[in-house]
């Protein structure tokens, strides 16, 4: 999640949409009083090579961010994963909601941002990373994991649907408990991100070239892969489940 003062947006991280990448890309507008949430070590790692801000203002005891922040600079491979992000009032993946709790009326007048992915590879990419993320946090390598692997992460996630425990952006992306703040989330899609963040960097009447880096790359499958990994009975409860991302997005549900 960002926080921007100096350019008057807040950008809410989705699940499974490059809103890491996102995210490094837009720290490198970022000014010195803006709320930049932690994310994965390795990530972080490479945000700072990259020369932009990491994390900061996002409630964390200065001390303990300052060590951890150090530390991030020069662990070896074999250390960096062992790091544990110091906690703040804001989290990462921080929902709407949230965000007007900590934040409350220095949000108006400004934009709100998040990206909006088709359900089915958002889906594919959180069954990628649930087969292999624990190898990514220590290399930083892509992340590939077989058919297996993702039907076999496919029936463990489709309990969470069955039991309603999965947490969906568009829950995340809403102001449930605060429907009179004129405040509209405008969506930027998944499929061209590069030009949805030149646009928005345009809007701001930010001249500066700034080029979306690819962290936590994974398959990137289209849509229809989902036919491969889930049966008919599979692909009924994702359907159902995610009916409103469908609608709200607009995007195409499949059938087997």
């Amino acid at each position: 999640m960002i926080f921007s003062k100096k350019h008057k947006f807040l950008f809410l991280k989705g699940r499974k949409v490059a809103g890491t990448s996102f995210e490094v890309a837009l720290s490198k507008i970022c000014g010195a009083e803006d709320i930049i949430t932690p994310i994965t070590p390795i990530d972080e790692r490479h945000r700072i090579d990259l020369g932009c801000r990491h994390a900061q203002n996002f409630g964390a005891d200065p001390e303990k961010l300052k060590a951890y922040i150090d530390a991030v600079k020069t662990a070896s491979p074999d250390q960096i994963f062992r790091l544990k992000k110091p906690k703040g009032s804001f989290e990462n993946h921080c929902t709407f909601d949230q965000a007007w709790d900590l934040i409350g009326e220095a949000l108006n007048g400004h934009r709100v941002i998040a990206i909006a992915r088709n359900p089915y590879q958002k889906i594919l990419s959180a069954l990628n990373h649930l087969a292999v993320f624990n190898d990514y946090k220590k290399s930083g390598q892509s992340m590939h994991a077989s058919r297996h692997q993702l039907q076999e992460k496919l029936a463990l996630f489709l309990v969470k649907l069955i039991k309603k425990s999965y947490s969906k952006n568009i829950s995340l992306y809403s102001l449930s408990r605060h429907v009179n703040i004129p405040l509209k989330v405008e969506y930027l899609k998944f499929e061209d991100l590069q030009a949805e963040l030149n646009r928005f960097l345009v809007s701001l009447k930010i001249e500066e070239v700034v080029t979306l880096p690819h962290l936590k790359k994974g398959l990137n499958l289209p849509p229809e892969a989902i036919l491969e990994i889930a049966d008919s009975e599979q692909l009924a409860i994702i359907n159902d489940y995610f009916d409103d991302e469908f609608t709200a997005f607009g995007y195409q549900k499949l059938e087997h």
